[in-house]
């Protein structure tokens, strides 16, 4: 089952068309900073419902908020542990993959995130995204 996993920052809320175009993801998580009550979050679902319409997901598109700092240390194990714990909570048969978007505006602590996951079983790719730029894999 494909992923995409989103951490709403900067730009990247306009590349989650390309990015599902090219992958056809069979669901999406919008993932942010915040908290559950902040507005920040209420826009979060919002953005949501409206790729659930626009988009032709086998499943759905969470929110997921991450409710913590941005200081990296924080925001990676927030991050790292969200992974974690979406993963744990499918069967192993299901072969789970995780496609991350990342752009040039992305928070330092996410990338500490998948660094802590590297040596775990969770499969995960990392996708550079610009609005300048194509998206690339790496």
């Amino acid at each position: 089952m494909r992923t995409v996993v989103v951490p709403l920052f900067g730009e990247s809320p306009l590349l989650i068309f390309d990015i599902a175009k090219q992958i056809s993801p069979d669901r999406l998580i919008l993932c942010h900073t915040w908290s559950k009550k902040d507005s920040a979050n209420l826009n979060a679902q919002l953005l949501s419902s409206y790729l659930e319409k626009e988009l032709d997901l086998d499943g759905d598109v969470q929110v997921k908020p991450l409710n913590c700092s941005e200081h990296p240390f924080s925001l990676g194990d927030s991050f790292s542990s969200m992974l974690l714990n979406d993963n744990a909570t499918f069967e192993p048969a299901e072969q789970m993959e995780y496609h991350i978007l990342i752009t040039q505006d992305t928070p330092l602590g996410y990338f500490f995130g998948l660094t802590s996951l590297s040596g775990s079983l969770i499969n995960t790719s990392c996708h550079l995204g610009s609005t300048s730029i194509d998206i690339s894999r790496s």
